[in-house]
């Protein structure tokens, strides 16, 4: 077995026992000496019946946000990299795990941010689509640190977990 730990940046720890630890750091917050995994590239995504509902997508005000990042920092970050400082979001619902967002996105709930790798079932059986007009924004990025116990089974997992970041 491959022992992995993940955490976020606002719980800031030193690596533990695990073999493997994957952390998200958001852009800008990213400490020295760590490897890169992937760049989190996200954008807003949001059910096509209610896309269907919104006279005009440009609108954003008119579109419900949901949230799923503690502080709301990443729709703060998308607006400000997107140069759209004067907009007001009507946030309507909020969640503490990504997995129940994009399940209130896909039932038209609201729109959401997400990366592409999160969303990819969604997007292919067409219960989400990206927001028309809105392009991907570096978020942050997912790091990986390898325990102080390396083995062969360790050494596979990361090499998988490299590939599969890069295929992505």
């Amino acid at each position: 077995n491959v022992e992995v730990d993940t955490f976020f940046d606002d719980c800031l720890k030193a690596p533990g026992n695990a073999d493997v630890t994957i952390a998200y750091f958001r852009k800008g917050e990213r400490p020295d000496g760590l490897n890169d995994l992937l760049d989190d590239m996200c954008r807003p995504y949001l059910s096509p019946t209610l896309l269907s509902k919104i006279a005009d997508p440009r609108e954003l005000e008119a579109i419900p946000a949901i949230q799923c990042a503690k502080g709301n920092w990443d729709w703060r970050l998308w607006k400000e990299q997107s140069g759209l400082h004067e907009v007001q979001l009507k946030i309507a619902d909020r969640f503490d795990s990504a997995d129940a967002a994009l399940r209130a996105a896909c039932a038209g709930l609201g729109m959401v941010l997400s990366s592409r790798f999160m969303v990819e079932t969604e997007l292919s059986d067409g219960r989400l689509i990206p927001l028309p007009g809105c392009t991907e924004f570096h978020a942050g990025c997912y790091t990986l640190q390898i325990g102080a116990h390396e083995t062969d089974l360790t050494r596979k997992f990361v090499r998988w977990l490299q590939e599969t970041a890069r295929s992505g």
